[in-house]
């Protein structure tokens, strides 16, 4: 089930955070500035998880281009 609770962000402005924690999936933080944003993809992420059709995106969204070129380069 998804929490969301308001933080302070950097610069003192007020930021959203959303917590989801089910069980069987990774448990899953991310902040966003507006509220229904953080609202839209705590929903998304569980609908996801509800439909077993969800695919953690995490390393896809840690990894710089940068990187990911690198790795291009090295198997390619």
């Amino acid at each position: 089930m998804a929490s969301l609770r308001a933080r302070q962000g950097p610069g003192g402005r007020k930021v959203w955070q959303v917590r989801i924690k089910k069980s069987g999936y990774p448990e899953m933080a991310r902040t966003f500035d507006l509220k229904g944003e953080a609202v839209a993809w705590g929903k998304q992420i569980e609908a996801e998880m509800d439909r077993d059709v969800f695919v953690s995106r995490s390393e896809a969204e840690d990894t710089t281009l940068g990187e990911a070129l690198a790795r291009y380069l090295r198997h390619i």
